[in-house]
């Protein structure tokens, strides 16, 4: 929906909530504010507002008792309240009695009320279309009632026109029997949309525990690290916390941002070849420890795959895919084994994960793969997660024209399966290097970072120093450029995407004209920044942010390699 057209107005009795919370949704929605609810109600006429949200405690006229006059004047209109005093109970019975859409504790989360007022706008829009579709229905009704009296008399005084009358008749019964089923099916949708919304809401608040888990430790960790005598032992400690729990709050955000880029079509397919076994042996390798530390027998097979097996797919997101069956198998599985592997039937390309853990119940099967669904039960509630993981798999599997099933019972452990098209014509290819270190071969080398962010710029920087790596730095684009004309050697260039005075691609562009030959290497927080880019020669390769040390060098080495 157009900007202009989402008009929000948010009411709080402090001048520095009103110009925080303007700053923080002016690019979202038209924002209005006012300083009390006397000011609010004078904008309501003159403004076509959607959704109003308003602090609870204020001089004058509270937050409810303003929600009350709206939902009297204007029904239309999808109240929010924000409060940190206001008695729970009290808020619940508002909410229950149809005065207030939602009630949010300050300090307020911004995605939290980001999807709050989103889905206040939906609930007006729904309004509006509920009320003038009841409008319409009750025109049409009045409009044939009246035609039925004048049949009525029509009939009494020409009998002669019977027959026409009843063709009439039969055609308002046509039209009547739309209407039921029109009437029918609007209330499926209303069913289906409640449900929708019902699984929504109990989604968001499962979220919100989750990202609240991880940030709790992350602010509190963070906050004792302060403590100038924390003996050295404690601070390995609490930095290997915050440092798990900054990686599982990124996951979670990726799973939502995922989602969000499969439902607005933005998740592309980005095709090329991958060697079977290589690839089953990194997964092997980045999981075997994760399973040993659980006491599980972790192991790989392979039937009729070996280094020359190739698959045309999609490399990130099949290693998604995978991943997060392995993941899946791991955390639900307290004690015995977790095996994974591949094969090749009937020129599909079947790779499947099994294990002995907790098992799913047949009628959950369909239900696992579905969004924000998540089965809950004894076994399972001691585990966290956000329920997106396998929906996200399902969708993916989808854009890769494969299929993804499962076959359990519970208490008596999983397999899950997915398949590919295999092209048995293309199985033939040089293996690619699979050495554990790409890494080895950086020192001495020089490396051009291109960041506008300094915090990133001091994080690569002493990353790639630790290697033996000398460094040189550009805060955008334009210096960027100007250094690689300047200097006499540079080995590589670390190329941020998004900067200021002229970002880098642009920048590359540039750069291609006089060089090359250079090897430039993207680093950006936009995984579709090929589409964006437009020409698959222009880097060398990309790496997606955020970036972990070995995960850095050893991409580094590998595109040194191939340049």
């Amino acid at each position: 929906m157009d900007k202009s057209k989402r008009k929000l107005l948010y009411v709080d009795d402090e001048q520095q909530n009103l110009q925080g919370f303007k700053i923080a949704f002016y690019d979202e929605y038209d924002v209005l504010v006012a300083n009390s609810a006397s000011e609010a109600l004078e904008i309501l006429p003159k403004q076509d507002v959607m959704v109003v949200v308003s602090d609870q405690r204020m001089p004058g006229m509270s937050g409810l008792e303003m929600f009350d006059v709206i939902n009297k004047k204007y029904p239309d209109i999808v109240c929010i309240i924000l409060t940190a005093f206001a008695d729970a109970g009290a808020m619940l019975q508002a909410v229950n009695q149809g005065g207030v859409y939602r009630f949010l504790l300050k300090p307020w989360n911004e995605l939290e009320l980001k999807i709050a007022i989103n889905q206040a706008f939906e609930r007006n829009y729904y309004k509006r279309e509920n009320r003038v579709l009841m409008e319409s229905l009750k025109m049409k009704n009045h409009e044939l009632s009246q035609s039925n009296e004048e049949l009525m008399q029509t009939s009494s005084i020409l009998k002669e026109r019977e027959i026409k009358l009843k063709e009439q008749n039969e055609e308002y019964l046509t039209i009547n029997e739309e209407l039921t089923q029109t009437i029918a099916e609007l209330e499926i949708a209303k069913e289906m949309a409640e449900e929708s919304d019902k699984l929504k809401r109990a989604f968001l608040q499962n979220i919100s525990h989750e990202i609240r888990t991880p940030m709790n430790a992350i602010v509190g960790f963070s906050s004792l690290l302060n403590d100038s005598a924390l003996p050295q032992d404690r601070i390995s400690t609490y930095t290997n916390i915050i440092h798990k729990s900054s990686m599982q709050l990124l996951g979670i955000v990726s799973d939502v941002l995922t989602i969000s880029a499969i439902d607005t079509g933005q998740e592309k397919v980005i095709l090329s070849d991958i060697h079977l076994l290589p690839f089953l042996e990194d997964l092997n390798n980045i999981f075997s420890s994760d399973a040993t530390q659980k006491k599980l027998l972790f192991s790989m097979k392979h039937e009729g795959v070996d280094e020359q097996t190739i698959l045309k797919s999609d490399r990130i997101k099949l290693n998604q895919i995978i991943s997060n069956l392995i993941s899946n198998a791991i955390k639900y599985t307290p004690e015995g084994f977790v095996e994974f592997g591949c094969n090749i039937e009937n020129d599909q390309v079947i790779i499947y994960v099994k294990d002995s853990g907790i098992g799913i119940s047949p009628e959950h099967h369909k239900l696992i793969f579905e969004r924000f669904s998540r089965v809950e039960s004894e076994q399972t509630i001691m585990f966290s997660g956000t329920g997106l993981g396998l929906a996200i798999s399902k969708a993916m599997v989808d854009l890769l024209d494969g299929r993804i099933w499962v076959e359990s019972e519970l208490g008596k452990g999983s397999t899950f399966k997915v398949s590919f098209p295999y092209n048995t014509d293309a199985n033939h290819a040089t293996p690619e290097n699979t050495s554990n270190s790409k890494a080895a071969g950086l020192a001495g080398l020089t490396i051009l970072v291109a960041e506008d962010e300094y915090n990133n710029y001091i994080y690569l920087h002493d990353t790639l120093q630790s290697a033996g790596i000398k460094v040189l730095y550009a805060e955008n684009g334009l210096e960027a450029l100007k250094c690689v004309k300047n200097s006499e050697h540079i080995d590589m260039v670390l190329m941020d995407i998004r900067m200021p005075v002229m970002n880098g691609i642009e920048a590359t562009r540039k750069i291609r004209e006089f060089d090359k030959n250079i090897p430039i290497v993207a680093q950006t927080a936009y995984a579709s920044f090929k589409e964006e880019c437009g020409d698959d020669n222009l880097f060398n390769g990309f790496i997606i942010k955020p970036m972990e040390k070995k995960t850095l060098l050893d991409a580094l080495g590998k595109f040194l390699s191939k340049s």
